[in-house]
């Protein structure tokens, strides 16, 4: 995950960070209720944190089976 400025037509990457999956949803597991990003500069929820990744996958998901099934 990435965070950038965009100011003026100048972009610069504020922070980054790697997650994996698995840590995710152990963390769900654990019912951790938030997850600290970017050395704790950003705090999410870590239930919505994961809705948000599932909707963008499933929409893709159904848009590309939707796309399958008109042929």
């Amino acid at each position: 995950m990435e965070v950038y400025n965009n100011t003026l037509g100048i972009t610069n990457r504020l922070a980054s960070a790697d997650l994996r999956m698995e840590d995710l949803l152990q963390g769900q597991f654990e019912n951790q209720a938030s997850l600290a990003l970017f050395n704790g500069m950003a705090m999410v929820n870590l239930q919505l944190f994961l809705y948000q990744i599932n909707k963008k996958y499933v929409y893709a998901y159904d848009i590309e089976n939707r796309a399958l099934n008109k042929h």
